[in-house]
């Protein structure tokens, strides 16, 4: 497990330590969420870019023609 302690400055901000931004990579200007949990523990969850998102999402494109493989898929096992 990779912990690292941190120290609160002015406004109440705090560092993440090279390791863990490494570990999860990320760099000046990334956005986290902190949440605080059922037993009262701070959670910390990188929250990535629309940029992020899109590198690993389908094209319109690509939607269509699974549907459309989907679509054809479903019809074959009805016939059968």
């Amino acid at each position: 497990m990779l912990s690292k302690s941190v120290k609160i400055v002015n406004h109440g901000m705090i560092s993440i330590p090279a390791p863990i931004r490494k570990k999860f990579g990320l760099k000046d200007g990334d956005s986290v969420m902190l949440i605080v949990d059922e037993e009262g523990f701070i959670k910390v969850y990188p929250i990535e870019s629309i940029e992020q998102i899109r590198a690993r999402s389908f094209s319109t494109q690509e939607m269509i023609e699974q549907l459309k493989r989907t679509r054809q898929e479903d019809l074959e096992r009805e016939t059968k």
